[in-house]
C-alpha cells in the first residue's frame, strides 16, 4: 500500500464510524375518518351522564358504514369492546366478518387481533399470505412473536422492520422497537427508534419522554435533563414534562431543582390538591418541616382527605410532632367524613341492580397456579391458599388507574370477611425497587407479590388494573378490568357469596 494513501483511509474509516444511523420515519397523519370519530365520541361523552356500550357502538358503526375498509376504525371499535369488557362479543363479531370476507387481509388481521394467545398467529399469517404488503398483517405478526411462549424477539424485530418498509409513519412501530431494544439494554438502537417516533409525531411529548427514559437507563442523566428541559421551555403549560423533571431530580436528590417544578405543578396540575400535598413532601426532603406542614394544611383546606397517607406514611413522620398538626388531622377527618357521606348518597340509587349485575358475571375458569415472592422475601403459592377465597389485583406503580382505585381496595381490605385473602400482584414493573417507597409514600399496607410476564400471560392480562376473585377450590369466578368507583362494594358482595 502506498504510504500516502494511509491517512486518507484512516479519515474514511473515522467518517464512517462517526456517521449516525438515520431513522427510517415519516410524519404521521391521522386518517380523517379516525379524527372525525374521535371528535364525535368526545362530543357525546361531554354531554352524557351515563356511558352505555350500545350508544357508543352506534357512533362507531356510523363511521364504519361510510369507511368499511378502514383498519384504524376497526381497531378503535375493538378497543371499544375491550373498554366495556365485551371480549367474547368482539371475537364473535370479527369471526363472522372474517367468515363473510375470507379473501380479505384486513378481516383476517382483525379477527386475529380479537383473539388471544397462540390462536392469533394463524390469522396474521393468513393476512400476510393474502397481501404481503398489508402493514397491519406484519404488525400483528410482530406482536404474536413478542407474546409467544417463549417470545421470539428477533422475529418480532424483523416483522417491525418490514412494517417500516411498508409505512414508516406509524408511531407505534417505532415505540415497539424502542421498547424491545431498551429491554435488551441496546441503548443506541433504542434511541434510534425513539428518534424515529419523534419524526412521526414531532409535536407530541411521548417521544421526548421516551428518549429521556432511555437516556436515564443508559446513565446519561444530563442528556435526559436536556431533553425534558427543552420541551418544558417550549411548552410552558405542559404538566407531564414537569412531573418527569421532578422525578428525575428527586431520584438524583436534587431537591431544590425539584422544588421549582413542584411549585409550577400547583398551578398546572389538574389535581391541585394532590400537587400541593406533593409540594409539602419535597419541603420535607429539603429539611423544612414547618414549610411542609404549611402546604399540607393548604391541601387539607382545599379538600385533601387521605387519612391513611397523612397519618401512616413514614415520609411524613417529622411533621407529626409540630404545633398545628393535630388541627390539620381534625380538618382532614371532617373532609373524609364528608367524602364518605357524599359517596354513600351517590351509591344508594341502583344498589340492588349493581349487586345483581356484579354477581351475575360468574366465570368458571381454573386459576393458573403460581408461587411468588412477597416484599419480605417469602414465597406465597396459590396451592397453599386452598380453602380460602383469594383476590388478586394486578398492578404497577406507573399505572394511573391502579393508583386511583387503591383507596377503594384498601377500604375493602379493611372490611373484608374472614376467609378472604387479598394480594396485590406487581407486574410490568421495570424497577421493582420502586414498590416499597411507593407504598410508604401513600401509607399503604397491601400484601405485595412480585409477578412476571409469564404469569401475566397465564392470566391473560391485557391491561391493568385487572382483578380476579378465586373461589376456595381455585376456580376464577369473577374478573374485573380497569378502574371502578364501586370496587370495594363489588368485591365485598362477590367474596361473601363464595365463602
Amino acid at each position: 500500500m502506498k504510504h500516502y494513501l494511509l491517512p486518507l483511509l484512516i479519515s474514511l474509516v473515522l467518517l464512517s464510524c462517526g456517521k449516525q444511523r438515520q431513522p427510517i420515519a415519516n410524519l404521521y397523519t391521522e386518517p380523517a375518518e379516525l379524527t372525525a370519530l374521535n371528535d364525535s365520541v368526545e362530543t357525546y361523552a361531554a354531554v352524557t351522564e351515563e356511558f352505555k356500550f350500545e350508544d357508543f357502538l352506534s357512533i362507531y358503526q356510523h363511521f364504519l358504514k361510510a369507511n368499511p375498509n378502514s383498519t384504524p376504525l376497526h381497531r378503535e371499535l375493538q378497543d371499544l369492546f375491550d373498554g366495556f369488557d365485551r371480549g367474547d362479543e368482539k371475537i364473535e363479531y370479527y369471526r363472522e366478518l372474517q367468515a363473510e370476507n375470507p379473501t380479505s387481509a384486513m378481516y383476517a388481521y382483525l379477527y386475529g387481533r380479537a383473539l388471544t394467545g397462540d390462536s392469533a398467529m394463524p390469522m396474521f399469517t393468513r393476512a400476510i399470505e393474502l397481501d404481503s404488503n398489508f402493514f397491519f398483517g406484519h404488525f400483528g405478526m410482530a406482536y404474536s412473536y413478542l407474546t409467544a411462549s417463549p417470545p421470539d424477539t428477533a422475529a418480532a424485530v424483523a416483522e417491525y422492520h418490514k412494517c417500516l418498509k411498508i409505512d414508516s409513519s406509524f408511531p407505534r412501530t417505532h415505540r415497539q422497537l424502542a421498547n424491545i431494544y431498551l429491554a435488551q439494554d441496546n441503548y443506541a438502537d433504542a434511541l434510534w427508534a425513539a428518534e424515529g417516533m419523534a419524526i412521526t409525531t414531532p409535536a407530541e411529548y411521548v417521544p421526548v419522554s421516551f428518549k429521556a427514559m432511555i437516556l436515564k437507563e443508559k446513565g446519561d442523566l444530563n442528556g435526559a435533563e436536556r431533553e425534558l428541559i427543552g420541551f418544558a421551555r417550549a411548552n410552558p403549560d405542559h404538566s407531564r414534562v414537569r412531573s418527569d423533571l421532578i422525578e428525575l431530580y428527586e431520584e438524583a436528590e436534587r431537591w431544590q431543582d425539584a422544588l421549582k417544578y413542584r411549585h409550577q405543578m400547583v398551578e398546572l396540575a389538574r389535581d391541585t390538591v394532590e400537587a400541593t400535598f406533593e409540594l409539602a413532601r419535597t419541603y420535607l426532603s429539603l429539611g423544612e418541616p414547618d414549610s411542609a406542614l404549611t402546604y399540607v394544611s393548604r391541601a387539607v383546606a382545599q379538600g385533601f382527605a387521605d387519612y391513611r397517607r397523612l397519618t401512616k406514611s413514614p415520609t411524613l413522620e417529622s411533621i407529626r410532632s409540630l404545633d398545628g398538626y393535630i388541627d390539620v388531622v381534625v380538618q382532614l377527618k371532617e373532609n373524609l367524613e364528608q367524602q364518605r357521606q357524599t359517596r354513600m348518597a351517590e351509591r344508594i340509587e341502583g344498589v340492588e341492580e349493581r349487586k345483581e349485575m356484579a354477581l351475575a358475571k360468574k366465570l368458571d375458569l381454573k386459576a393458573p397456579q403460581f408461587s411468588l415472592v412477597n416484599l419480605d422475601g417469602r414465597t406465597v403459592s396459590l396451592a397453599d391458599l386452598q380453602g380460602k377465597v383469594v383476590v388478586l389485583d394486578f398492578w404497577a406503580t406507573w399505572c394511573a388507574p391502579c393508583l386511583i382505585g387503591m383507596p377503594l381496595l384498601h377500604e375493602f381490605i379493611d372490611q373484608k370477611p374472614d376467609g378472604v385473602e387479598f394480594f396485590s400482584v406487581n407486574v410490568w414493573e421495570r424497577d421493582t425497587s420502586r414498590v416499597r417507597p411507593f407504598l410508604d409514600n401513600y401509607g399503604y399496607s397491601f400484601n405485595i407479590l412480585f409477578g412476571d410476564e409469564e404469569l401475566a400471560k397465564q392470566y391473560q392480562i391485557s391491561g391493568i388494573p385487572t382483578l380476579f376473585v378465586i373461589d376456595k377450590d381455585g376456580v376464577i369466578r369473577y374478573r374485573h378490568v380497569g378502574y371502578s368507583p364501586f370496587a370495594d362494594e363489588t368485591l365485598k358482595w362477590q367474596t361473601e357469596t363464595l365463602l
